[in-house]
């Protein structure tokens, strides 16, 4: 008998998994609430560093990897399927007045997925170290 009711127990277990994973489904495709998420390592582009090396004969180190974290906000199913491909952030050089060494500056992101909003875009800051350009 307490097999019987070990067998008992365990196909309730089943179903009620399996009714909260429905129910689940069922509001995440029918409700879709909106959702809050912080995709990471988004790569930075470098625009205008031909400006750069005109205008005040810097240029940027090279091999430096750039990249930023988004903090993104919409629904469940839109926020849950984009990529970091999906975006374009970029850093233009010539807008800013640099000089040699390590420098703090504010990335911008041009291209973004319309089904969802950026709440961080004020935060996108990366370090870029400069140095004079010689030929």
């Amino acid at each position: 008998m307490a097999n019987r009711d070990k067998k008992q127990d365990l196909m309730v277990k089943v179903v009620c998994v399996v009714l909260a994973f429905g129910l689940w489904l069922f509001v995440t495709n029918t409700e879709n609430p909106n959702k809050t998420y912080t995709l990471r390592n988004i790569p930075v582009e470098v625009i205008k560093e031909d400006d750069l090396i005109k205008n005040l004969g810097l240029t940027l180190v090279p091999n430096q990897e750039l990249f930023v974290d988004l903090t993104i906000e919409g629904p469940t199913t839109a926020v849950y399927s984009v990529k970091a491909s999906d975006f374009r952030v970029v850093l233009d050089v010539s807008s800013y007045i640099l000089v040699e060494g390590k420098q703090e500056v504010t990335a911008t992101v041009k291209e973004y997925p319309d089904s969802i909003s950026i709440k961080s875009s004020s935060d996108l800051k990366v370090t870029i170290d400069v140095d004079a350009y010689v030929e």
